[in-house]
């Protein structure tokens, strides 16, 4: 198994994270658990960012198809996820979710 992975939570270094804080983050559903075996099954041992390229430059390419294909500001599906983590945790709706 992925160093990264522990089954039932994804593992993230503290060299990984925004803040230099490791985290542990609960897969929770099982379309969750889906698209984490498909990007193993993609990544095999290595990574998601090919080897002849790094991370900014990855990101920029990132931007650019997401871009073309009409997407934007994709940081807001971490908010999105943050808020419905809230909710489920909560039982009402994160107030920056009334905004």
């Amino acid at each position: 198994m992925d160093p990264g992975s522990r089954g039932d939570h994804i593992v993230l270094k503290e060299s990984w994270t925004k803040g230099g804080k490791a985290r542990a983050i609960p897969v929770r559903t099982d379309a969750q658990r889906a698209i984490l075996d498909r990007a193993r099954q993609l990544a095999g041992r290595g990574s998601l960012i090919p080897s002849a390229r790094n991370y900014r430059q990855q990101l920029r390419r990132y931007e650019a198809e997401t871009g073309r294909a009409g997407l934007s500001r994709m940081h807001g599906l971490r908010r999105a996820c943050a808020q419905a983590r809230y909710e489920e945790l909560a039982g009402w709706a994160a107030p920056a979710a009334h905004r």
